[in-house]
């Protein structure tokens, strides 16, 4: 799939390069099928993440019910391909597990308009995201990676810091 990347709060993308590759090749391998509704693409990174090494979910504390896709080192993970207003929950969980020094980088994969269109009706995209995301600025202010989905050919750009 096509995917650009963003750096966002100024991500050290040299320091973190091992892991851009890492998700850029799994994003170049993903295979999309309009028939099955794009819903295996979670499972995709899914596999390809456990196959380079990344942990599986990890929960956000004992007391609640709530979990990433999966961390390396000092990196998580999360991608959304549901409803919009998911964003705003991962972003919380994300700012949180910076907050308490568990990462210090979040990867985001999210599908761009035109993908989040293909999939249904609402559902989150980089286009909304990032034109959002300088309103909390004050408050959700981690480092971030976001590659932004789409299905039209492979490869991928780094779009820079935004």
């Amino acid at each position: 799939m096509k995917f650009a990347i963003h750096g966002i709060n100024n991500p050290d993308m040299k320091k973190y390069n091992d892991h851009i590759l890492e998700i850029s090749y799994i994003l170049n391998h993903l295979s999309e099928s309009e028939s099955r509704g794009y819903k295996n693409l979670k499972k995709q990174i899914a596999d390809g993440l456990a196959k380079k090494g990344w942990s599986g979910k990890i929960s956000l504390s004992s007391r609640v019910k709530s979990s990433v896709p999966a961390a390396k080192g000092a990196v998580v993970i999360s991608f959304q391909f549901g409803n919009m207003a998911r964003i705003y929950a991962d972003l919380i969980k994300m700012q949180y597990l910076i907050s308490t020094g568990v990462t210090t980088l979040i990867i985001y994969i999210i599908p761009d308009k035109e993908l989040a269109i293909k999939i249904g009706q609402n559902i989150a995209n980089s286009n909304r995201l990032l034109r959002e995301l300088p309103l909390y600025k004050s408050f959700i202010n981690m480092p971030m990676v976001i590659f932004s989905i789409n299905s039209k050919l492979h490869g991928g750009r780094n779009v820079g810091q935004d």
